[in-house]
């Protein structure tokens, strides 16, 4: 009966072969023997082969829609692999789904995981603390079909959280590796693995189940509107280490499930400040949200390499703005460029190809701001002066000259224009 499993983040298992990991306690399967340790006494409590059909909980029934992967063929063993990204907004509509986000690392045979998961919806698992909202908890599921989790319950996050997904080699001896998971400053999410064949294949991946569907993996869920209600996770700042350098990386994307365009793209390979990109459907309507919290109208204006850059008045009268990772990817987060601005702001590029944003201020001068080199890092605020009564509009003229207008205190429209292209201004 469904009522009889669980759905874990490598796939459906009875329930009588999920675990939760009390504190102070590692999960141990050296010498194929599966038990949980007490870390400060040394006590073991066996953990019983699966009484249950292990064919009908575990090989096959993991449903992940869309991942990139790596495998560690430098001869040494991942000490440390990282990745930091958002809690994403929740979905617009909330079904029966349940989604997983995470990296995560696996054996070679690739029939155990070790994962920091973030969660939206309910495993099944009772009083797992899940439900239609996230939460976060590190799991292993073991090749024998047994799969063990901590906390719990598990600890609620909110969308806009920053989360930092670490798994790290603790120790090693011969064949059997000795590693730690957990969400970084997350307290209870710490789970210990002992005696563990080496690890060696490391994954960001989406999966997700139709808790009741019938259905095969891999599948997708009955609706797009039940995937977070934004275009992507982007999995950040990735760092792998391979003892103590940082090797070659390349991630290969692989999407099992593209029904409403699900797909993952590899944005840097870097092994200390890589990216992966995650994306979900468009909702229909085709908007999805950005997150922030904007006072004016957005501005946007495009980088020299392509790249969509939007600008807004956050609620502290700051200006706020947010960026494409890659021409055509998925998003940073929102960051302030400080100011005081009072209307809408205007984008422009310079010759150069470097944008510059002009707004009111508090005294009601034009202020403006400007990309030191194209793409690149953030002047200071300057002001141009005047009495301005309305929302700046700004135009580049035909030798690449920027010209800004705007209404006076008299209600004239008055203009300021550079000397030269890049230049100062009259």
């Amino acid at each position: 009966m469904a009522s009889d499993f669980i759905f874990t983040p490598f796939g459906r298992r009875h329930r009588s072969l999920v675990h939760r990991i009390e504190p102070g306690h590692a999960v141990n399967v050296d010498g194929g023997r599966l038990r949980l340790v007490h870390l400060a006494t040394g006590t073991e409590i066996e953990i019983p082969k699966p009484a249950v059909d292990e064919g009908a909980v575990a090989a096959g029934s993991s449903n992940w829609i869309t991942y990139t992967y790596w495998q560690n063929n430098t001869g040494t063993p991942i000490s440390s692999f990282r990745s930091t990204w958002k809690v994403p907004p929740p979905p617009s509509s909330a079904a029966s789904q349940l989604i997983y986000l995470f990296n995560g690392m696996e054996p070679l045979a690739q029939n155990a995981i070790l994962q920091p998961v973030l969660q939206w919806g309910t495993s099944g698992f009772s009083g797992a603390g899940d439900g239609p909202y996230w939460t976060v908890a590190s799991w292993y599921v073991d090749p024998s079909g047994h799969a063990f989790f901590s906390p719990h319950p598990h600890a609620r996050v909110n969308p806009g959280d920053t989360l930092v997904g670490v798994m790290t080699l603790t120790s090693q001896s011969g064949g059997k590796f000795n590693y730690t998971c957990e969400f970084q400053g997350i307290p209870g999410t710490n789970l210990p693995l002992l005696g563990s064949p080496e690890l060696v294949w490391c994954s960001e991946t989406l999966e997700a189940y139709e808790i009741g569907s019938s259905a095969s993996p891999p599948y997708d869920l009955n609706s797009a509107l039940e995937y977070p209600a934004t275009q992507v996770t982007a999995f950040e700042a990735i760092n792998i280490q391979t003892g103590s350098v940082n090797p070659t990386v390349t991630w290969a994307a692989v999407n099992l499930v593209t029904k409403f365009g699900e797909h993952a793209v590899p944005v840097n390979d870097s092994s200390s400040n890589g990216e992966v990109d995650l994306f979900y459907p468009t909702p229909p309507g085709g908007f999805a949200s950005l997150g922030g919290n904007i006072t004016t109208d957005p501005a946007v204006g495009r980088n020299a390499d392509g790249r969509l850059e939007v600008f807004a008045r956050g609620t502290d009268g700051a200006l706020w703005h947010i960026w494409q990772n890659s021409p055509g990817g998925g998003w940073s987060g929102w960051s302030s460029l400080a100011g005081g601005i009072t209307t809408n702001p205007a984008v422009g590029i310079n010759a150069d190809g470097r944008l510059e944003v002009f707004a009111r201020g508090t005294d009601d001068a034009l202020w403006h701001i400007w990309q030191n080199s194209p793409g690149g890092g953030w002047s200071g605020w300057n002001s141009l002066a005047g009495g301005i009564t309305a929302n700046p509009a700004q135009a580049s003229n035909y030798d690449g000259r920027l010209e800004v207008f705007v209404r006076g205190t008299d209600d004239a429209l008055w203009h300021r224009w550079q000397t030269s292209p890049g230049g100062g201004w009259s």
